[in-house]
């Protein structure tokens, strides 16, 4: 099993602003799952 507990991930755009991505997220994947995470334009 994998588990992940409150993840924050951010990045800079193009204009310098800072965009949150995820923001205390949590994760369990069991073994033989498989998992992607996708965002709004398809992309992951």
């Amino acid at each position: 099993m994998i588990a992940l507990q409150h993840v924050f991930k951010s990045y800079t755009d193009a204009e310098g602003e800072p965009r949150t991505v995820l923001a205390g997220a949590d994760l369990f994947v069991e073994g033989g799952e498989l998992v992607a995470i996708v965002g709004p334009s398809g992309c992951g």
